[in-house]
């Protein structure tokens, strides 16, 4: 979630053409509608370390993947209750929940399902380690075949209960949101009911409580992947509106709120190395996603994103890529604008400067000249087209040299 728009400078003197590039913090990722259905509610999605290969399922609709991003979706699972998704880094070992079916894998990349050796209960969370065998999962207070959070070392031939808190009765435990560091030792569980997050450090061998307020109704955690950065998203009680985000750099030891504003926070993300970090709200029929590019310190609203109710956002590993499902809609993706390749940079016989650069639909290219890289002043700004577009300087005839930069933003 590099939030940043980007630039591209060439330097153009009597003899010689050099270009370079740099990148620019900017306000937006580019969001798409994609072609999965609008009418689901995709309460999980789960996305392959390059965010190529995605997983989302819907109770109403079943399960759907992708293998391009994001760009076309299709069914490869029929039903209704499904509640949860995990992929493997490489997006090939996926795993899904069911509220009242069991737990199923896929090891091919969400083709086609067989049910693990999980029990029919009220799953509603599940997380993977990045090669698909250590996996954990957690089930509402509402189960019906138990609480709990169980885990599996063998990609869910067999599975065990935990030592974590599994009351049936008041004060419930409702296990809504696990993580996972990439190796399945370091485990995170947020509680919504109890208002408890707990960790573990032995694969769930052992649960500990952290200093996470138990005020909060936590609705979300993620985790890097050495499980050492942590962010939870929550509402101050069930029910309620106004919620908070809070990170951990020390595994769950301590935790902080950050000044992320108070929304229905109802989903979470985190890249590999924590850095990049993705929340999604909702309120009724209205939401949106917010990203930090510093582990929570500061938060930035991505205005490009439409005014959807947000229930689920996930990311790829370097926070690069997005997906967010929508509560009674569609699902959207969000990609990082990278900076536009500057090519056949050319002095024209009449003394004219020339370059080429390549296009994005969707995108704004605001084309800038200076002599000083301190002063910038407007040349031309353009729509992209998804092909080339070439930019020629009239005034560049007799300079000793000159700068040009491109600031890509989306339209």
């Amino acid at each position: 979630m590099k939030n940043r728009s980007a630039i591209k400078v060439a330097l153009i003197t009597p003899v010689t053409v050099a270009i370079c590039s740099v990148s620019l913090f900017g306000q937006n990722l580019i969001w798409e509608l994609t072609d999965a259905p609008q009418n689901g509610e995709w309460s999980s999605i789960a996305s392959s370390a390059d965010g190529t290969r995605l997983a989302a399922v819907c109770p109403n609709l079943g399960i759907y993947v992708s293998t391009n991003s994001g760009v076309h979706w299709i069914q490869t699972k029929t039903g209704q209750n499904w509640s949860c998704v995990a992929s493997s880094s490489d997006g090939m070992t996926m795993f899904a929940g069911n509220e009242s079916g069991g737990i199923y894998i896929s090891t091919n990349s969400g083709m086609t399902w067989t049910p693990t050796g999980a029990t029919n209960a009220y799953w509603d969370t599940i997380a993977s380690s990045s090669n698909g065998v250590n996996l954990v999962a957690g089930i509402d207070s509402g189960a019906t075949g138990g609480v709990g959070i169980y885990t599996s070392d063998n990609s869910g031939s067999t599975w065990a209960q935990t030592s974590a808190p599994a009351r049936a009765t008041a004060p419930v435990t409702w296990w809504i949101s696990v993580a996972s560091s990439s190796d399945g030792t370091k485990l995170v569980a947020a509680d919504f009911v109890s208002g408890g997050i707990y960790t573990s450090a032995n694969s769930g061998g052992n649960w500990t409580p952290t200093s996470a307020p138990t005020t909060n109704s936590w609705r979300s955690v993620a985790s890097s992947s050495d499980g050492s950065k942590l962010v939870a998203a929550g509402v101050p009680s069930i029910g309620g509106t106004n919620g908070t985000i809070y990170t951990s750099t020390n595994s769950g030891s301590s935790w902080t709120q950050t000044r992320a504003p108070m929304e229905n926070w109802f989903s979470v993300a985190s890249s590999a190395d924590g850095t990049e970090l993705a929340a999604a709200w909702i309120y009724g029929t209205s939401g949106g996603i917010y990203t930090s590019t510093n582990s929570g310190a500061t938060w930035t609203k991505q205005t490009a994103a439409p005014n959807e109710a947000f229930w689920v956002v996930s990311s790829s590993f370097d926070g690069t890529k997005l997906v967010a499902g929508v509560n009674e809609g569609g699902i959207y993706t969000g990609t990082l604008l990278s900076a536009p390749s500057i090519t056949t940079p050319t002095m024209l016989a009449s003394g004219q400067f020339q370059f080429s650069f390549d296009t994005a639909t969707g995108v704004n290219y605001a084309v800038q000249c200076s002599t000083n890289l301190t002063q910038w002043l407007p040349l031309v700004t353009l729509e992209g087209v998804g092909t080339p577009l070439t930019v020629t300087d009239t005034n560049a005839t007799g300079c000793q040299q000159r700068f040009y930069r491109i600031v890509a933003t989306p339209q």
